[in-house]
């Protein structure tokens, strides 16, 4: 057994069960793994038909075992971007935020709820602060 073998057959077998997919299968399904859900779907549904309790988690993790590699950078958030999303949050939209900081609104709208920065800031009224003061509930 080589060095590196045993954690990673200790890592796929998984509370001691035999795995779904072979390592061997895990880097033919790596080789067509491209991240997408089409992608995902068809090799979902190719690997359905011979190996029955496979999901698409199975299909991702196989993908991994088999040594795929995103091509998508990952990009750090620096302390000056998180300042940016904390001061800018409630005065511009998601959107404005993200182009500003060149990342998506889902990485922006992320970070922010990371960083704990609510919907609302302190002048706003919520319908929770509106059923308080008239003491109606807001179905009403």
């Amino acid at each position: 057994m080589q060095p590196g073998e045993k954690e990673s057959e200790a890592r796929c077998s998984g509370r001691g069960r035999q795995p779904l997919i072979s390592d061997a299968e895990c880097l033919e399904i790596a080789q067509a793994f491209d991240g997408t859900t089409a992608c995902i779907n068809a090799l979902l549904e190719a690997w359905k038909a011979c190996r029955p309790g496979v999901k698409r988690h199975t299909i991702i993790q196989a993908a991994r075992r088999g040594d795929y590699k995103t091509a998508k950078q990952r990009k750090d958030w620096t302390p000056a971007e998180d300042q940016f999303v904390r001061d800018n949050w409630h005065k511009l939209s998601g959107d404005e935020v993200a182009a500003a900081l060149g990342r998506s609104f889902n990485s922006v709208n992320l970070r922010r709820k990371r960083l704990g920065i609510g919907r609302y800031e302190g002048d706003e009224f919520t319908i929770h602060d509106l059923e308080e003061l008239t003491r109606l509930d807001h179905r009403q």
